[in-house]
């Protein structure tokens, strides 16, 4: 039996099946572009956990872009550039070479997530260590509450929102304020 954390699993579509798929589910997973892939199974498999990773959110925070897991992979983890081509992750394939060129797709999707964001984790926590906090506490469970309300609507509480809106104007007009005691030339930007 193996140990550790699961890299990845690929079942045929049968409903005896479903615990265990919504079991893994519930764990958590680290993706890239978390927002997409858990809107849709959210669609598919009702409530799963929030994600414990996204790759693309760390690599934006540390200032590579909104780049593919095709582009990341190679310049982050040096995966051989131009991996999965050929691959149609959206159609279901017809033949035998064709599932194995898919599954042999989607097993290198999940290995270079995981290699990509163990990568730009070790370089946030060597390089920008404070992102940390806004990646795990806010980004990562507001990805997570933006695909939920994606399929479901997201209740606003105006009042609420804008009480919020008039104290952080006070405290950004205090703010230029001291800015400008300190500086002693007027800030010319608008609150």
């Amino acid at each position: 039996p193996a140990s550790g954390p699961i890299l990845g699993i690929s079942l045929p579509w049968e409903t005896k099946r479903m615990p265990l798929i919504k079991t893994a589910l519930k764990q958590g997973l680290i993706y890239h572009n978390a927002i997409s892939d858990l809107i849709w199974l959210l669609a598919r498999y009702g409530d799963v956990g929030p994600p414990r990773g996204d790759s693309l959110i760390l690599a934006f925070l540390l200032g590579y872009g909104s780049l593919g897991l095709k582009v990341l992979a190679p310049q982050v983890c040096g995966v051989k550039p131009g991996w999965g081509i050929g691959a149609n992750p959206g159609v279901r394939p017809h033949t035998l070479a064709g599932w194995s060129k898919l599954l042999t797709y989607n097993a290198q999707d999940a290995a270079y997530t995981l290699l990509l964001h163990e990568g730009l984790e070790a370089q946030m926590y060597r390089e920008r260590p404070k992102v940390e906090a806004l990646y795990r506490r806010l980004l990562l469970p507001a990805t997570y509450y933006l695909a939920k309300g994606g399929l479901c609507g997201l209740p606003i509480d105006l009042p609420a929102l804008q009480a919020l809106e008039q104290r952080v104007g006070h405290t950004l007009a205090a703010r230029k304020a001291d800015l400008e005691k300190i500086l002693g030339v007027p800030m010319r930007s608008k609150i």
